[in-house]
């Protein structure tokens, strides 16, 4: 079919004000055909509402395939959170950690326009948003709750999907979360986010990309999975397929103050300093290297060993004081072989006092000798 320009302009123009458009696409012609001017931001907004205003009434086709009303009561989707396990909000009778506390201490926080659209994705929210980040997080995590507890069910084509939920809408949400997290630490997300895939597969990725973002876990481990049907945990397996739709993840709301991997590696690096006073201190009480096995005993660890001022001299200080109590003056070795004589002892004495004097040192020493002789002999 050949158009002429100004016809295909005027049916591409069309076709993007439509409903049928996917969201990409309008936002991408929306890019494209901006106006570089002072003010040109306000008037494409005010015709863009104009144009979304007068959109109704140019439409006599009825609704739309891709309109749908996913909203629920604010009670129903409380009593998903329930349903889940979990508390929505401080019950003095539970210890557990909530919902909303586990939300407010998420870092970073999740990015609010990015938050607002995946609502309108969803059709999570009827009316106006709210405009706290606070409350937008709340709205979507309640939502992606209440739909995670719906079953899903085959459409006539025989494909997996929730009914609340279409596909084009997960698409859409995904997208969007896709949109505004292009940095490299999110590679892998935007991967497990990508829309060619089965219904299920990609529900069970964004469900758990968006919650990690917001606060709460989603437990992965095949053993921890709830089934629809009875028998509801399987821990043993034999565990269904993931594109069949079968089970759900389980969303656990960890406590901020709950030891987590990154604690444990900053628990490992701070050992570090204190192994090295151990070795120190080890080391110095042993008298360095060349030690005897039989007569090694293990130093206890400075706990203020990172205190000392002595910054040059750290480890001797700290190797040594522990240990002072340790040390005593006592005798090596067994107590025979250590016993000298009066005549021995005068071998080591100064010459000048009452040690032995040069011209009988000779004769001393063959006396010793003949001596050891005979104490060799059987």
């Amino acid at each position: 079919m050949n158009l002429a320009d100004h016809e295909a302009v005027e049916q591409l123009e069309v076709f993007v004000r439509s409903p049928d458009a996917p969201r990409w696409f309008r936002k991408r012609f929306e890019h494209h055909n901006r106006e570089r001017r002072r003010g040109s931001t306000a008037k494409a907004n005010a015709a863009a509402r104009a144009a979304s205003a007068q959109q109704p009434a140019q439409d006599d086709k009825g609704p739309s395939r891709r309109a749908f009303d996913a909203t629920v009561a604010v009670e129903t989707k409380i009593a998903a959170v329930r349903a889940h396990g979990l508390l929505w909000d401080r019950d003095q009778q539970n210890p557990a950690w909530t919902v909303r506390e586990a939300l407010g201490h998420a870092r970073p926080k999740p990015h609010g326009t990015c938050v607002k659209e995946m609502l309108a994705a969803l059709g999570a929210v009827k009316g106006p948003l709210p405009r706290s980040g606070g409350a937008l997080v709340e709205e979507l995590v309640l939502h992606i709750l209440h739909v995670d507890l719906q079953e899903f069910s085959r459409n006539k084509k025989g494909n997996v999907a929730k009914q609340c939920l279409p596909k084009h809408a997960l698409d859409d949400a995904a997208q969007v979360w896709k949109d505004y997290h292009k940095s490299a630490s999110h590679e892998v997300a935007r991967k497990a986010l990508k829309t060619n895939q089965s219904y299920a597969l990609l529900w069970n990725a964004f469900k758990r990309v968006v919650l990690s973002e917001c606060g709460l876990h989603v437990v992965a481990a095949p053993s921890q999975r709830v089934y629809f049907e009875e028998p509801h945990a399987r821990p043993n397996g034999p565990h269904a397929l993931e594109k069949e739709g079968r089970w759900r993840q389980p969303v656990t709301a960890p406590s901020a103050w709950q030891p987590a991997p990154e604690d444990t590696a900053d628990a490992r690096e701070n050992a570090k300093p204190r192994a090295f006073v151990r070795s120190a201190a080890y080391e110095q009480s042993m008298g360095g290297l060349g030690a005897q096995p039989d007569f090694e005993a293990p130093a206890p660890e400075d706990e203020d060993a990172l205190e000392c001022p002595d910054k040059g001299t750290k480890s001797e200080w700290d190797a040594m004081w522990p240990v002072e109590h340790r040390v005593k003056r006592e005798a090596c070795g067994p107590a025979q072989a250590l016993r000298v004589s009066a005549d021995r002892l005068r071998w080591v004495t100064p010459a000048r006092g009452v040690g032995p004097q040069r011209r009988s040192m000779p004769r001393r020493c063959a006396a010793t000798q003949t001596h050891a002789r005979r104490q060799r002999r059987p």
